[in-house]
């Protein structure tokens, strides 16, 4: 009977620290999950219209223009500056698409090759014009004409059948304006990642009137980026350090007088003060950072009209207020080992009060 009796307070005492132990692992898991879930709440509260936004950034902005950059430096301002058609809901952990100029998703032909999308009404551009469907085809007519030119270091995107369909590598044949805000995509073949395409930097709308240029590149130190977005591109500060360590003047564009511009030649490697080193040239080093665009990139999708400076400044550390379990750091397998330790002390114990 009283070897009974120890079998049974062994028998508890395990009980009670495995139901302890798995406990814990429980609520680790859901600390965890509910710290994941919390962290794509947009605090829309600290968000106070009018102000101004000062972004640090970790490297120099490459390209201004949506239908040229490729790099994450620059495709994280523009973001912030420019809209498509759809994008990726950052606020959503499966990345679902959403229509942001557009109106709806859509409607596709039964041939997968036509594409027609209804537009939002009473959306205005950081210049005052209205956003309609003249703007779209113009957008998209201008990325076909450039990656034509081969002026474009995107144009692989837009060609993604290229080996396939040689005689019609592009992807859009046409953009139509079937009234001011509707328009429908011709594509030379059926491609199922069309949408996705959209939510691209490259597929972003620009102002049809605002006298960019149709054949050309926006300049990246001098041009205003003029969007729908969130936040309004005002003035561009990034290459003012980088002119003062070389000695030129900031409010100067062209120090050495060899037709480029202190900040591209900044940019490519050259030296601003001699006018016999410019990009492209023997001297100028003409090399760019090509960083791959990622996921990681973070968009603003509170749609408010706070005004961004494009200034280097710090970036404030985004703190979770997510309350932990004092548990949440003790890994799966050491937790095995306390379960592992404490049978064993246990049946030392049961050993030695037997003897």
């Amino acid at each position: 009977m009283h070897k009974h009796k120890k079998i049974k307070e062994f028998l508890s005492i395990f009980l009670i620290l495995t139901v302890f132990t798995l406990s814990m692992r429980v609520n680790s898991y859901f600390s965890t999950k509910t710290s994941y879930y919390k962290s794509y709440n947009p605090k829309t509260q600290s968000i106070i219209p009018g102000t101004y936004l000062n972004y640090g950034v970790g490297s120099l902005i490459f390209d201004l223009d949506p239908h040229q950059a490729w790099d994450s430096a620059s495709i994280r301002i523009i973001d912030q500056v420019c809209e498509g058609l759809f994008a990726y809901n950052l606020s959503d952990p499966e990345l679902s698409i959403i229509p942001v100029l557009a109106e709806n998703m859509g409607s596709w032909s039964p041939d997968g090759k036509t594409f027609t999308v209804p537009l939002k009404q009473g959306v205005t551009f950081h210049d005052g014009s209205a956003f309609t469907a003249d703007d779209v085809k113009w957008s998209f007519d201008r990325l076909n004409n450039l990656i034509n030119a081969q002026y474009v270091q995107i144009s692989s995107l837009y060609e993604p059948l290229a080996e396939e369909y040689p005689e019609t590598p592009l992807l859009i044949n046409e953009t139509i304006v079937d009234n001011q805000y509707q328009v429908t995509f011709k594509l030379n073949y059926p491609f199922m990642s069309f949408i996705p395409l959209l939510c691209f930097s490259g597929s972003y709308i620009l102002p049809s009137d605002a006298g960019y240029p149709y054949n050309d590149l926006l300049n990246t130190t001098t041009d205003i980026l003029i969007g729908t977005g969130p936040y309004q591109y005002i003035q561009n500060n990034l290459l003012d350090g980088f002119e003062i360590k070389y000695g030129t003047d900031p409010l100067v564009i062209d120090t050495d007088g060899d037709g480029y511009g202190d900040g591209v030649e900044i940019l490519s490697g050259s030296n601003p003060l001699d006018a016999n080193d410019y990009p492209g040239s023997q001297n100028g080093d003409d090399t760019t950072t090509d960083d791959t665009a990622t996921d990681d990139t973070a968009t603003d999708d509170t749609a408010t009209d706070d005004t961004a400076t494009d200034d280097t400044a710090t970036d404030d550390t985004a703190t979770d207020d997510t309350q932990s379990s004092p548990f949440d750091n003790i890994p799966g397998y050491s937790q095995g080992i306390l379960i592992g330790i404490s049978f064993i002390a246990i049946m030392i114990i049961y050993i030695k009060k037997r003897r």
